[in-house]
């Protein structure tokens, strides 16, 4: 009989919890059987009970003492920022079909569309859902309005688990419970992954050592392309020395929902140093479509495709040509690139491998400090400024007691970009001042020597 004969609300252990006897209640001899319900996910589950002393069953006026031991459920709270993200749970949601996992979104008017690895999706602004039951090895992406958030409650799937990937593009689901390092995570297969991204387009490509996408995170689905059908296990490394954090996306240009990897083999000409930024810019109108800072060779660029959502050109379309240029603060650098793999034109979740040279470099229309890199620095760091015609310059460095620590000797320049090395082997550790300056301006800037 299916009655309730005792209640007891959990607080703490040890509980008490008193078993009646009446019309309603048990009759002598009954086995007791325990359901414990849980008001967050307002549903019932099973306890097994352990008897430690005592009958198993109801007698009047009997003490039984157990261990009750309950299966809660798993539950994974997964967020979403606004417009598009590519998610996963490694959960076996009770509730399964997709419409149930994601209803409260909906239910709150802040779903756009949601799609699954092979391109079914449920738009509900048009009424229409091809989803089914949610794929808890596969990654979705979900455009939403606002940032939310969605809890799916349901069984652990083992980490264990084969994840089967198809020749080609896949979209994945990530079953461990921890941020763990992308090459670790993927140790098993990565001799056969071409490509692989996240949802906000930062990507790997282990064939030429480039792990943009430095991270694999709960809650996250990824986009991998293999070489060949196979089965990926992911590899939860030691447990606990091999996570780093994942560098902040460059706020200039949000995921859009398509996307293609750009990766530059090496830029060379002029020295580039780290800090950078790298345009691609369409070669219709000009406009702005990958952003990034260079760090050093090879160089990951997200190229953003356009928002298939949005009725705006955001970024860029199919078969559209692009060119890259590296910027500093004052300067902008125009590179020819030969395209390695790939194509020079936008195609989404297209991938291209270039390497670029430094053709072009534009006139200052003053004389300017571009930078001084590194500082602070060690022993050595190097000026780098523009000229905009044939000027002298010279310099002075001081120490914080206003002593001349070096001399930059009067020299004529030629109108363009240059660079001077300064050498401060034997100066103490500390801050100095250096002042540069032509006939018509000069600057201040500060160096931190740290030895």
């Amino acid at each position: 009989r299916d009655q309730i004969g005792g209640v007891h609300r959990w607080l703490m252990p040890p509980g008490e919890l008193f078993a009646y006897q009446a019309e309603d209640g048990f009759q002598q001899g009954e086995q007791f059987r325990f359901v414990v319900w849980v008001p967050d996910d307002d549903m019932e589950y099973e306890g097994e009970a352990e008897v430690i002393e005592g009958p198993g069953i109801f007698r009047v006026g009997g003490e039984t003492s157990i261990i009750l031991t309950i299966g809660l459920p798993e539950r994974q709270v997964v967020d979403l920022i606004e417009r598009w993200n590519l998610v996963s749970i490694y959960i076996d949601p009770f509730e399964p079909m997709v419409a149930d996992v994601l209803g409260d979104i909906n239910d709150r008017g802040n779903l756009v569309i949601a799609k699954d690895g092979i391109g079914r999706f449920w738009w509900p602004a048009q009424n229409f859902n091809g989803l089914g039951e949610w794929n808890s090895l596969g990654g979705y992406q979900i455009n939403v309005t606002v940032d939310e958030s969605f809890t799916a409650i349901g069984d652990r799937i083992p980490t264990d688990t084969p994840i089967h990937l198809n020749l080609g593009w896949n979209a994945i689901s990530y079953l461990l419970g921890e941020e763990i390092e992308s090459r670790i995570a993927f140790s098993e297969i990565l001799d056969r992954i071409q490509i692989a991204k996240d949802g906000t387009g930062l990507f790997l490509v282990p064939e030429f050592g480039f792990f943009g996408l430095r991270t694999l995170i709960p809650g996250q689905g990824y986009k991998v392309k293999v070489t060949e059908a196979l089965d990926l296990v992911y590899n939860p490394g030691d447990g606990g020395m091999n996570r780093i954090g994942t560098p902040a996306l460059d706020g200039k240009l949000q995921p859009t929902g398509s996307d293609m990897s750009l990766l530059i083999t090496e830029i060379n000409g002029a020295n580039p140093e780290p800090g950078l930024e790298i345009l691609v810019n369409s070669n219709d109108d000009g406009r702005l479509i990958g952003h990034g800072y260079y760090t050093s060779d090879p160089c990951g660029i997200i190229i953003r495709g356009d928002d298939p959502a949005t009725v705006e050109i955001e970024g860029a379309v199919e078969g559209e040509e692009w060119s890259v240029s590296l910027k500093s603060k004052v300067r902008e650098h125009q590179l020819k690139t030969k395209v390695l793999y790939g194509d020079d034109n936008y195609s989404s979740d297209g991938f291209s491998v270039i390497r670029s040279e430094i053709v072009s470099v534009t006139t200052p229309q003053e004389f300017v400090i571009d930078r001084i890199y590194p500082n602070p620095f060690n022993n050595r760091t190097t000026l780098h400024f523009g000229l905009p015609e044939k000027t002298r310059l010279s310099g002075v460095i001081i120490n914080l007691k206003g002593q001349t620590v070096a001399q930059i000797e009067a020299t004529d320049y030629s109108a363009g970009w240059h660079k001077i090395t300064i050498n401060a082997e034997g100066w103490p550790s500390g801050i100095y001042m250096m002042n540069v300056s032509t006939p018509r301006r000069s600057y201040a800037r500060k160096l931190v020597l740290i030895q």
